[in-house]
């Protein structure tokens, strides 16, 4: 092995500081490298079936304000860079182009600084780029700069090999991607209780600038990206936006807040992978909590989702229209509260036409505290067949306890704050498949409302499950409670918007002993689709 100690190299445009082409280790301490197009290149050109190109540095400084240089780079020699490693402690690297770019091998930094200038800003700038090979990033700060023209710099941007961010912090201000990831890469950004992964901007809440912080981009069905952990996702148009490919996010300490848009977007055009979201935090955004558009299976459970500024969840599209009686999005044991628009909404509406379409939508709710949203709890709708063809929203919903929602003036067509299924047009196709042991009290207007009739023209279930009539109120039946309504025209317990609209309700808690026409329901809705009455929950 071949050494430097505090050696300081001044390079010429063109020129490469160091190049470690093996067969040779070299380890340097302390020490900089100035001005190269490349600071340090670990390419091997040794062909012999051992030979390998190694370079391994402690407190290495490499700058240069050439455009489009490099500080460090490794793996562009022979086999895609098999043999070629790179070790990095404490880098500091200033570059007018990529800090550290990865072609194949073997890369691993802890404790670096990868930052650029005002005088170096350019849209070409990257701190991380990694097209393939083995990655490892720990403790490391990357810190962007915004461009006066041009498309957006990228703080880490990854096509191919294995990435771990490992308590990283990217930081940036405006025209800035925190990490966007392409091809079949395989990327893990992981906060540690010592130091937090961070993908932020400095940014004020008033900017215009709509770049999303972390992006899997369309086409990527081959890609994965892991949140885990400590990781923050804050100060962008939008959080985290999965336009394909495999996403997985976990941690109760993982907040994805305060992004001037929605928190959230999983748009997976391409049916194969799946997106789970267990026990995270999305709060404080200036749009949706969570925007659903894909065709993949997408699982959140245990997450809290409150405080944003729009809905706390927008079902847009969750399946193929083909796809029937399965739901592919289930929403499990989380808390969505104080959002500004609606809680849950199965809206099954997009942004917009073609691509931006909305389609169609089976969301199974379970578990789920739906609370204080400005808007209704739960929306189940489907959007005008015009816009995204023919299909039909699904439901299942269990064991929610929906309460306190429509906090706000709504238009008066909005006739329930708890559940309310409604009718974008005359074709709007909606199903429910199950609906049991749900708690829904104290929400604005009425409880439970019906705005159309049921696709296959069956009554709406809302009974409990017992095959004997009398076992209809026991504890194993899963019926449904109904309380905390004003008992007048508009707040009831369940309204409908016509007497043709029928219901079938067995089993179920009023706060009334015996419900009644025109003081729990609607009036008009025959006595005998609401019967055998369960002990009442009176409001407390």
């Amino acid at each position: 092995m071949a050494a430097l100690d505090h050696v300081v190299i001044r390079a010429k445009a063109g020129q490469t500081g160091i190049l470690a082409s093996g067969p040779c280790a070299l380890a340097v301490t302390g020490g900089a490298i100035q001005g190269a197009s490349v600071g340090v290149d670990v390419a091997r050109a040794a062909a012999g079936a051992n030979d390998g190109a190694a370079f391994s540095a402690v407190d290495l400084a490499v700058s240069s304000a050439l455009d489009g240089s490099t500080g460090f780079r490794v793996g562009a020699g022979l086999d895609g860079g098999s043999r070629s490693s790179l070790i990095l402690s404490r880098p500091t690297v200033e570059v007018a182009g990529s800090a550290v770019v990865v072609a194949g091998g073997t890369a691993s930094l802890s404790e670096g600084a990868l930052r650029f200038t005002a005088a170096t800003a350019a849209p070409q700038n990257r701190g991380l780029v990694v097209s393939s090979g083995s990655v490892t990033l720990d403790r490391t700060a990357i810190t962007m700069v915004e461009p006066s023209t041009g498309a957006n710099v990228i703080g880490a941007a990854i096509s191919g090999g294995e990435t771990a961010l490992s308590g990283v912090s990217i930081i940036g201000a405006g025209r800035f991607t925190g990490l966007q990831i392409s091809g079949a890469a395989d990327v893990s950004l992981t906060g540690k209780t010592d130091a937090r992964a961070r993908v932020a901007t400095t940014l004020a809440s008033s900017s215009t600038d709509t770049s999303s912080g972390v992006v899997v981009v369309a086409g990527a069905t081959s890609a994965k990206l892991t949140l885990a952990g400590a990781v923050e996702v804050s100060g962008f148009g939008a959080g985290v936006v999965v336009n394909d490919g495999a996403f997985e996010a976990t941690g109760a300490d993982l907040s994805i807040a305060h992004n001037r848009g929605d928190g959230v977007r999983l748009l997976g055009a391409t049916a194969g992978p799946s997106a789970s979201l267990d026990g995270i935090g999305i709060h404080d955004n200036g749009g949706t909590g969570l925007v659903v558009r894909t065709l993949v299976p997408v699982a959140v459970s245990a997450c809290t989702i409150q405080g944003n500024t729009a809905d706390g969840i927008d079902a847009q599209r969750s399946q193929p229209a083909s796809l029937y009686g399965v739901a592919q999005l289930t929403v499990d044991g989380c808390t969505v509260a104080a959002n500004g628009g609606r809680g849950i909404a199965l809206s099954g509406r997009g942004a917009g036409p073609g691509a931006l379409a909305g389609g169609k939508v089976g969301a199974h709710l379970t578990k789920n505290l739906v609370k204080g949203n400005a808007n209704v709890g739960v929306f189940v709708s489907e959007a005008a067949d015009a816009v995204d063809g023919e299909d039909v929203t699904e439901l299942w919903a269990e064991d929610n306890d929906v309460t306190g929602n429509l906090t706000t003036s709504v238009p008066s067509t909005v006739m329930a704050g708890g559940f309310f299924f409604a009718a974008s047009d005359a074709t709007t196709r909606v199903m429910l498949r199950s609906f049991l042991g749900n708690t829904i009290h104290a929400n604005g207007r009425a409880e439970i409302g019906f705005d159309l009739i049921q696709d296959d023209a069956q009554p709406w279930n809302l009974s409990a499950r017992a095959a004997d009539p009398s076992a209809l109120c026991s504890a194993t039946a899963d019926s449904n409670a109904v309380y905390c309504y004003d008992t007048y025209p508009g707040d009831y317990a369940i309204a409908v918007s016509s007497t043709s609209v029928h219901l079938e309700v067995k089993g179920m808690h009023f706060q009334d002993t015996t419900a009644l026409g025109g003081r729990d329901f609607t009036a008009g809705i025959p006595p005998s689709e609401i019967t055998a009455f369960c002990a009442p929950r009176p409001c407390p």
